[in-house]
């Protein structure tokens, strides 16, 4: 099978490099000029070295790498091959009784080549960032509150796909020991305090939130402090996505009210949980909703064997399916409130688990609409889980409120009867 042109490419380039780099390493040995009796060995080795470099190259898939894509461990892979081609190098001129070649030309041209290859290698991907970088106006240049293992991602990420339309300007943390550190060649400019500060000089259009895993009051807290900046705010995905190594730019989302709930999330156990969904076919009523968005995007981290969307807002419900993007996830659009509907839909799927959210749940709206409330949250509520009953799920579970402790409000009245 023929190489491709840029594989052929980057093989000329390395020829070149190190042909360049063996002449000017064996010149400055020599102080410019070669001893006559080195000649021989200078241009037998011209020819070996070349050879042993490329075959190393291409043994250890060098040439397999993108150079816009370069990073530490393409960087690791071509060390391993240098030092492949360099102990294939001395082995060679041992065994062919050359002991009286220079030893520092083994050092410095593997220093010098190591360099140089590398060298070219970043310069592509440097370029291209610096580019990026100097775009024009249809780039919203974007400051990321987070220097942890999510926010690195996410950089990474606007570097590595333009298309998304954002530029990466650097990082906000908390964290005083990463104050003035760099990642990704991007400057970690220092706290909360100096967010307005570096958005008004560096004329920042939107903000990224990338703490996954930081307490509510403190993504309400930065939420407050970008407000009066007139800019756009989004957070990352959940933390499961980070885990994964799934973090894409068209995952991020604008802040919701879960994302600000005055209290740090309840530890679950993981152990009880996937037992519960892993392999399992799961069914999600109210889907589309803040809740069931949620607990959709959390099942799907458990390998559900299939997970149904149900919702009755088509918009919310494709929002939902674009955003898992999975195989395993089928969005289905109906109303809790057609017993026979849901009867139809439970026999074709014979979901395993069923994970009840659709509600009505403002409470002032509630208390306007009474017959409503009722209709939805109870009878929908029945109808549900009648239809659950009929086809023999193994467990059924209804997100239900405090609110229905003791209820004071037609909405917690309501939630208690679907109790």
């Amino acid at each position: 099978m023929p190489l491709p042109l840029f594989r052929i490419a980057h093989l000329l380039i390395d020829l070149i490099l190190c042909l360049g780099v063996y002449v000017v390493v064996y010149l400055l040995r020599f102080e410019g000029h070669i001893p006559p009796g080195e000649m021989p060995s200078f241009w037998f080795c011209l020819v070996l070295l070349p050879l042993l470099r490329l075959t190393a190259n291409y043994a250890l898939g060098v040439y397999s790498h993108i150079w816009k894509y370069t990073g530490m461990r393409e960087l690791f892979s071509l060390f391993r091959a240098v030092l492949l081609g360099s102990f294939l190098f001395v082995l060679i001129t041992y065994l062919m009784g050359m002991t009286g070649f220079p030893r520092s030309i083994f050092v410095l041209e593997a220093g010098f080549y190591f360099l140089a290859v590398g060298g070219v290698r970043f310069s592509r991907r440097f370029s291209r960032e610096i580019n990026l970088a100097g775009r024009g106006s249809q780039f919203k240049r974007t400051l990321i509150v987070g220097a942890g293992d999510a926010g690195a991602m996410v950089a990474s990420e606007m570097l590595r796909d333009i298309r998304q339309g954002f530029v990466p300007m650097g990082f906000i943390d908390d964290d005083r020991s990463k104050w003035k550190a760099r990642i990704h060649g991007l400057k970690v400019f220092g706290d909360r305090e100096r967010l307005a500060e570096v958005v008004i000089s560096r004329e920042v259009d939107a903000v990224i939130i990338a703490m996954p895993s930081v307490p509510r009051s403190v993504i309400r807290e930065y939420v407050e402090l970008c407000k009066p900046l007139g800019i756009q705010l989004q957070i990352v995905p959940a933390t499961y996505q980070i885990l994964r190594g799934e973090v894409r730019m068209d995952q991020l989302r604008q802040i919701q009210i879960e994302d600000l709930l005055g209290r740090t999330p309840v530890k679950t156990d993981d152990t009880e949980v996937k037992r519960l969904i892993q392999g399992k076919k799961v069914l999600v009523t109210g889907a589309g909703g803040s809740i069931g968005s949620e607990l959709c995007r959390q099942i799907l981290s458990y390998h559900p064997a299939a997970l149904y969307l149900l919702g009755h807002g088509e918009n919310s419900i494709y929002q939902l399916e674009q955003e898992l993007r999975s195989d395993k996830v089928k969005a289905i659009i109906a109303d809790i409130r057609h017993a026979r509907q849901l009867e139809s839909i439970f026999t074709e799927l014979q979901p395993d688990v069923l994970f009840h959210a659709a509600a009505h749940k403002h409470v002032p709206l509630m208390e306007q609409n009474l017959y409503e409330s009722f209709l939805n949250n109870v009878y929908g509520s029945h109808c549900v889980l009648s239809a659950a009953q009929s086809t023999g799920i193994q467990r059924a579970v209804l997100i239900s409120t405090d609110k229905s402790t003791h209820p004071s409000s037609i909405m917690g009245l309501s939630k208690y009867f679907a109790e």
